[in-house]
């Protein structure tokens, strides 16, 4: 049996079925909310998935004896994630790293510069405060929630970067005290299912252009450079990742699956 800890967002749906194709029967999927009145907005509920507010009664029975699972999956590590893990002992855990957690998580507490200017976050921040109190702010608030994924992270055993190899040096670059992480490769799902053939092989012209599609606070904004001759009406979001690992991916993200045995 394996114990898959997943957030509320839509592709989790398709990652349940995944794993449920692969080994049916054998997964436990446990979906953290605010409170146990509160419903799901993306997540359907099936076999063996389970609703929950983290540290309540009913949680833990649904968990019971973390070692009875062959391996814990994190797909994305959140506050409540973050804690469990911190409160268990177990002898594989895998993290799938989305991103969040990873570069706004982990390495721009270590320098990774995230955003080309750290001022957009303040601009657009419901909280109106003066620009030096929010940097302190700010930065209490990352080493605090880096010191504790750091704890968790220490308690992996496998590190998942969703077919993006090059997120595993960088990650150990910046953290050399996680060389104990294993690299396993695995892929949700290939674009060419999620697209038809008409959008996958399609050239769109226009002045908007955004680069991959995320809503997740790993994306950064800076203007076009100064020699190209196209006039953008908004600023190029460029993503957080490394030029290489994009690279690799648009080069075999429309031919490659997902290789769930990877995550066992």
């Amino acid at each position: 049996m394996r114990l898959h800890i997943v957030p509320d967002e839509k592709v989790i749906n398709r990652c349940i079925d995944a794993f449920n194709s692969v080994f049916p029967d054998e997964n436990v999927f446990i979906v953290f909310l605010n409170d146990e009145k509160s419903l799901p907005q993306y997540v359907q509920k099936k076999n063996q998935v389970f609703y929950v507010k983290f540290g309540s009664s009913i949680f833990w029975n649904i968990i019971g004896d973390v070692n009875k699972y062959a391996a814990i999956i994190i797909h994305f590590f959140t506050t409540d994630s973050i804690r469990f893990v911190n409160s268990i002992n177990h002898s594989k855990i895998y993290w799938i790293e989305w991103g969040a957690d990873l570069y706004s998580g982990l390495l721009e507490n270590r320098g990774y510069q995230l955003y080309a200017d750290r001022k957009i976050l303040w601009r657009i921040s419901t909280k109106k405060i003066p620009y030096r109190l929010y940097q302190l702010l700010y930065k209490m608030k990352l080493c605090k929630k880096t010191h504790e994924l750091l704890h968790a992270v220490k308690k992996v055993h496998y590190f998942v970067p969703d077919s993006m190899y090059d997120e595993y040096p960088l990650l150990l670059s910046y953290y050399p005290e996680l060389s104990h992480l294993e690299y396993k490769d695995f892929f949700y799902y290939p674009i060419d299912e999620i697209l038809s053939d008409e959008l996958y092989c399609s050239i769109t012209k226009g002045n908007n252009i955004i680069i991959e599609n995320s809503s997740s606070p790993t994306y950064t904004a800076r203007s076009p450079p100064p020699s190209e001759e196209i006039r953008f009406s908004t600023n190029l979001c460029q993503s957080a990742y490394r030029s290489k690992s994009e690279a690799h991916r648009q080069q075999s993200i429309g031919s490659r699956g997902f290789d769930i045995t990877n995550v066992e």
